[in-house]
């Protein structure tokens, strides 16, 4: 039988979180309740695409060594991606750039956060 690889299995799932979660997202955007302007959308993107490459960059080695020991890797990668979240907020205070930014990023951020969580615990669960 062959199985895909555990960080085969992260790759996948992550990526499809992150492009539904943004294609949502942008589909939400369009609307007059959510709307951002052009750059502000752009910068929301990129925290999200952040969040995205640190979960890889913390995770692949981890799963690589063994799978079943990734707690360790689990709270850094939470703790770093907070982290993250946290000097986007205080960058954008102090640029005085509207709150809205800083509410778009942080939806994005947990919903994103909750997904990454299930996948890990299905690939823990399925190890």
């Amino acid at each position: 039988m062959n199985r895909k690889s555990p960080e085969l299995k992260y790759f996948v799932h992550s990526a499809l979180l992150i492009s539904t979660l943004l294609f949502v997202y942008f589909l939400l955007c369009m609307t007059p309740l959510f709307y951002l302007k052009f750059k502000e959308f752009f910068v929301v993107h990129l925290v999200s695409f952040s969040l995205t490459a640190s979960s890889w960059l913390i995770m692949f080695p981890a799963l690589k060594k063994n799978p079943k020991d990734i707690i360790l890797p689990i709270l850094s990668l939470t703790t770093t991606q907070m982290l993250l979240f946290l000097a986007f907020t205080v960058a954008v205070l102090f640029t005085q750039k509207p709150m809205e930014i800083v509410f778009h990023a942080l939806v994005i951020f947990l919903i994103y956060l909750i997904g990454q969580t299930t996948i890990l615990v299905k690939l823990l669960n399925s190890h």
